[in-house]
């Protein structure tokens, strides 16, 4: 089970996200978790993504990848987020969660660099803002 304490660890000894690029739909790339992550969340729930779910990691616009690209040290983050967007989700949590997890697990994998702290607090903002119209 992944939780705040290893989280890290499992990203370094690259034993926590198997995923597969599957295919590119209206200007997103789309990605395959192979194997199920299950997940402590911050206010203790559990729950699991299965494998075969899909994500397109982090739903960036194509014209803005060179400032902030969708795949990157917070695909993990991505992926628990897109996750718990999901209809089949085994965890009963509000859409405001959900963005919370994911600067919760963003500050996690990212705490020691400057540039990456503000990318999560742009990634927050930007599920905030435009993020009710993919929620569940």
């Amino acid at each position: 089970m992944v939780t705040s304490k290893n989280v890290v660890q499992l990203l370094i000894a690259d034993d926590l996200i198997k995923v597969a690029y599957v295919y590119s739909y209206k200007s997103c790339d789309y990605w395959k978790v192979l194997d199920q992550i299950t997940v402590q969340l911050s206010c203790g729930k559990v729950t699991t993504i299965p494998a075969g779910f899909y994500t397109d990691m982090s739903s960036v616009p194509r014209w803005s990848w060179s400032l902030m690209s969708p795949v990157g040290d917070f695909n993990f983050a991505a992926i628990l987020h897109d996750w718990l967007y999901d209809v089949t989700c085994d965890v009963e949590i509000t859409r405001e969660q959900a963005d919370n997890e994911l600067l919760y697990w963003s500050r996690i994998i990212n705490k020691s660099r400057y540039s990456n702290r503000i990318d999560n607090w742009i990634r927050y903002c930007g599920v905030r803002l435009f993020g009710k119209s993919h929620w569940k």
